[in-house]
């Protein structure tokens, strides 16, 4: 069966993703994930910025935007990313939405939420905009649709932010971290958190990368350790 739809929103609607998703994009796997182009960073990113902090940004051209924050702080751009394409021109690189997933949303809406976010990053992409996926994942079963619709040899983004309260939630990061790099192979790494000795073992291999803290962190460091810190990840 094949509908005909009267215009672009009506497809959008149809399917349930946001408007200015282009009809006929490409999507990879079994789950049908929207596909995100190859990404080959050229610049080294001064600062990752939350997408309701855009202010922070002293040069939006050698920024990124991130969506490490409470999904209600960037509902309105999961539903409408086409109204917040001027907005986001000047950045260097959006990340794709980090919507939330949780332990006990069944398969079917943890893969709903992603193919959200990956839509969302696509509707900015075919508007010209850099857009640099991120992952998440609540187990590793997870990762069969989490890599889906991501080139090799590309770069990514991953935070481990939430993921340092527990002996759990690192051994859950670290392993899946573990098979993403196994998965896509990705030329450049975008982490936002930080980095111990058991993720720099992780990370050894991947050919640049490049950790950005949260500045609320920065804050409340001294400038000795953030001096260590630059120079152990750049």
């Amino acid at each position: 069966m094949q509908f005909e739809f009267s215009s672009d929103d009506d497809f959008c609607n149809f399917i349930r993703f946001p408007r200015g998703y282009p009809r006929g994009h490409p999507v990879d796997g079994s789950v049908q994930m929207p596909r995100i182009n190859r990404v080959q960073m050229e610049i080294v990113l001064d600062q990752l910025v939350a997408f309701d902090d855009r202010g922070r940004a002293s040069d939006p051209s050698k920024s990124g935007i991130h969506f490490y924050r409470h999904d209600r702080k960037f509902e309105p751009f999961v539903r409408n990313p086409l109204r917040w394409v001027e907005k986001l021109m000047n950045y260097a690189v959006v990340l794709t939405p980090d919507i939330s997933i949780t332990d006990d949303m069944p398969d079917w809406m943890r893969l709903e939420r992603t193919c959200h976010s990956r839509a969302a990053g696509v509707v900015l992409q075919s508007r010209g905009i850099v857009v640099v996926p991120s992952l998440r994942w609540r187990s590793i079963d997870d990762l069969s649709f989490v890599t889906a619709g991501i080139e090799q040899n590309s770069t990514i983004a991953m935070s481990n932010y939430g993921a340092r309260r527990s002996v759990q939630e690192k051994m859950l990061f670290r392993v899946g971290a573990e098979r993403v790099l196994q998965i896509l192979k990705p030329r450049t790494l975008l982490l936002f958190g930080s980095l111990d000795i058991e993720l720099e073992e992780v990370f050894a291999k991947v050919p640049e990368l490049h950790v950005y803290e949260s500045p609320t962190v920065k804050e409340g460091q001294g400038a000795n350790h953030a001096a260590a810190l630059s120079s152990v990840l750049f």
